[in-house]
């Protein structure tokens, strides 16, 4: 079976990866929908009991340029005395506001976390198990190897990535949103904000989260792919692995960089020869055999139609771009100089 039998499972096996972590994605937007309408609710429900009608006058200009009185528009604000009233209370109105908010995004977090985990875990197991039979299918003869025990796999998806795992980076990430709804709040009562200002400025602060959730969820899913086929190859004796990167048109330049590359297993470190190399990183790895790479192929994707076909294992990602999308080298010409 060679290369081209494990490449293909290794691609396959990374495209059913990432398209788990699509789906956790959307169990992610739920969540962060969930706790925006929530959020929605305590300012509704704040200037329900606080807010006061106030009245500002509007003006029009003549064509002599006199500015005269029009009329008068009204909104619901938030007194500034009223929100850091604390009517008997340790801490002022807008403080319990916040504090509600807080807990909300604790909410947040706990949910994140615990969507995140039982995706990572589900993908540990799933390429753990599956590069294991894919290796011994490959060489004809499979090893005996062991289950993953509840706390391999806890460490299979949470080694760190820059010095801190998924778990730290999403309460990083959600102390940080949770001090943006603290400083719209704050100022949205010194500015005089009606609750429509106020729930608008509090969207791209919620939005913004959950773009770095997604990031986090993307990136900790290469990550945990990639430390369960190291985990996978050194049960089966697999001393070499290959990086494969995708090879279509939106791969970055690190990736075209590592692609074809080979390291080995035991000096694996994620970011720097293995993946992920970068946030939302699509590479994987493949075990890699010396004496059946020549005369192999490897999976392509074509940049216009989007369409599977094959090339030459050799052929990297730099060798593809240059040949189907940039369109710098004929594949002809590329085929004399590789012969």
């Amino acid at each position: 079976m060679g290369s081209k039998y494990l490449e293909e499972r290794a691609e396959r096996l990374a495209e059913a990866q990432f398209k788990l972590a699509d789906a956790t994605e959307l169990e992610l937007k739920a969540l962060f929908t969930e706790t925006g309408k929530a959020m929605d609710k305590e300012v509704s429900s704040f200037y329900g009991k606080y807010g006061k009608v106030q009245s500002s006058p509007t003006f029009e200009t003549l064509a002599d340029g006199t500015k005269v009185l029009s009329g008068y528009t009204s909104k619901v604000v938030i007194p500034i005395e009223v929100a850091l009233s604390k009517k008997g209370s340790s801490v002022s109105r807008i403080e319990r506001l916040n504090g509600t908010m807080n807990e909300l995004i604790k909410g947040l977090t706990a949910g994140q976390i615990s969507i995140t985990t039982v995706a990572l875990k589900k993908a540990a197991k799933s390429v753990y198990y599956d590069t294991i039979f894919t290796t011994a299918s490959n060489i004809g003869v499979g090893r005996s190897f062991e289950l993953l025990t509840g706390s391999q796999v806890t460490a299979l998806i949470k080694n760190p990535l820059n010095g801190a795992d998924f778990v730290t980076r999403t309460g990083i990430n959600n102390t940080d949103l949770a001090n943006k709804v603290n400083q719209v709040l704050r100022n949205g009562v010194t500015q005089g904000l009606s609750i429509k200002d106020m729930t608008d400025q509090l969207k791209p602060a919620i939005n913004g989260s959950y773009a770095n959730a997604n990031r986090i969820v993307q990136t900790e899913m290469t990550n945990t792919m990639t430390q369960a086929q190291l985990e996978g190859y050194r049960s089966q004796g697999v001393k070499e692995y290959k990086i494969i990167a995708t090879l279509d048109k939106r791969t970055s330049d690190i990736c075209t960089n590592q692609d074809n590359k080979v390291y080995d297993v035991d000096k694996a470190i994620a970011g720097l020869n293995a993946p992920p190399f970068h946030v939302r990183c699509r590479s994987t790895t493949g075990a890699y055999y010396e004496d059946v790479q020549a005369f192999t192929t490897r999976m392509a994707r074509d940049a216009e139609t989007g369409k599977n076909f094959y090339v030459p294992a050799r052929m990297n990602t730099k060798d593809f771009k240059d040949i189907y999308v940039n369109k710098s080298v004929t594949r002809s010409a590329w085929d004399k100089a590789n012969m």
